[in-house]
Protein backbone atom coordinates (compact mmCIF):
# COMPACT_ATOMS: atom_id res chain seq x y z
CA UNK A 1 0.00 0.00 0.00
CA UNK A 2 2.79 2.38 0.89
CA UNK A 3 4.57 1.48 -2.33
CA UNK A 4 1.52 2.50 -4.33
CA UNK A 5 1.26 5.79 -2.48
CA UNK A 6 4.96 6.43 -2.99
CA UNK A 7 4.65 5.58 -6.70
CA UNK A 8 1.67 7.92 -7.04
CA UNK A 9 3.62 10.74 -5.36
CA UNK A 10 6.58 10.16 -7.68
CA UNK A 11 4.29 10.27 -10.71
CA UNK A 12 2.71 13.52 -9.53
CA UNK A 13 6.14 15.09 -9.00
CA UNK A 14 7.40 13.93 -12.39
CA UNK A 15 4.24 15.18 -14.09
CA UNK A 16 4.66 18.55 -12.41
CA UNK A 17 8.26 18.79 -13.55
CA UNK A 18 7.33 17.89 -17.12
CA UNK A 19 4.53 20.47 -17.20
CA UNK A 20 6.87 23.12 -15.74
CA UNK A 21 9.52 22.29 -18.37
CA UNK A 22 6.97 22.54 -21.19
CA UNK A 23 5.66 25.89 -19.94
CA UNK A 24 9.18 27.23 -19.45
CA UNK A 25 10.23 26.38 -23.03
CA UNK A 26 6.94 27.42 -24.56
CA UNK A 27 6.24 23.98 -25.95
CA UNK A 28 8.64 24.37 -28.90
CA UNK A 29 10.30 21.04 -28.25
CA UNK A 30 6.98 19.27 -28.01
CA UNK A 31 5.87 20.79 -31.33
CA UNK A 32 9.21 19.74 -32.86
CA UNK A 33 8.58 16.16 -31.76
CA UNK A 34 5.09 16.35 -33.26
CA UNK A 35 6.42 17.59 -36.62
CA UNK A 36 9.07 14.88 -36.72
CA UNK A 37 6.60 12.14 -35.85
CA UNK A 38 4.22 13.40 -38.54
CA UNK A 39 7.05 13.30 -41.09
CA UNK A 40 7.96 9.76 -40.07
CA UNK A 41 4.30 8.74 -40.33
CA UNK A 42 4.13 10.02 -43.92
CA UNK A 43 7.28 8.10 -44.84
CA UNK A 44 5.93 4.91 -43.26
CA UNK A 45 2.64 5.30 -45.16
CA UNK A 46 4.46 5.67 -48.50
CA UNK A 47 6.68 2.67 -47.83
CA UNK A 48 3.77 0.47 -46.77
CA UNK A 49 1.92 1.35 -49.98
CA UNK A 50 4.98 0.34 -52.02
CA UNK A 51 5.32 -2.90 -50.06
CA UNK A 52 1.62 -3.62 -50.53
CA UNK A 53 1.88 -3.18 -54.29
CA UNK A 54 4.91 -5.48 -54.44
CA UNK A 55 3.07 -8.08 -52.34
CA UNK A 56 0.11 -7.95 -54.74
CA UNK A 57 2.45 -8.46 -57.69
CA UNK A 58 4.08 -11.43 -55.99
CA UNK A 59 0.68 -12.92 -55.18
CA UNK A 60 -0.35 -12.64 -58.84
CA UNK A 61 2.88 -14.33 -59.94
CA UNK A 62 2.36 -17.15 -57.45
CA UNK A 63 -1.20 -17.72 -58.67
CA UNK A 64 0.00 -17.82 -62.29
CA UNK A 65 2.74 -20.32 -61.40
CA UNK A 66 0.27 -22.53 -59.52
CA UNK A 67 -2.14 -22.53 -62.47
CA UNK A 68 0.60 -23.38 -64.95
CA UNK A 69 1.89 -26.15 -62.68
CA UNK A 70 -1.60 -27.65 -62.37
CA UNK A 71 -2.07 -27.47 -66.14
CA UNK A 72 1.32 -29.14 -66.69
CA UNK A 73 0.48 -31.94 -64.24
CA UNK A 74 -2.88 -32.53 -65.94
CA UNK A 75 -1.20 -32.72 -69.36
CA UNK A 76 1.38 -35.17 -68.03
CA UNK A 77 -1.36 -37.31 -66.49
CA UNK A 78 -3.31 -37.31 -69.76
CA UNK A 79 -0.20 -38.38 -71.66
CA UNK A 80 0.48 -41.12 -69.11
CA UNK A 81 3.86 -39.79 -68.02
CA UNK A 82 2.85 -39.65 -64.37
CA UNK A 83 0.18 -41.46 -62.43
CA UNK A 84 -1.49 -40.11 -59.32
CA UNK A 85 -4.19 -41.52 -57.11
CA UNK A 86 -6.97 -39.00 -56.74
CA UNK A 87 -8.95 -39.17 -53.55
Amino acid sequence: MFRLIRLFIYLVIMGGLIIAFIRWNGGNKIRWIGRKSEHVGKIVRKKTEIIGEKADQLQEKIIKKEKSAKEMIEKMENLGIIKRDRK
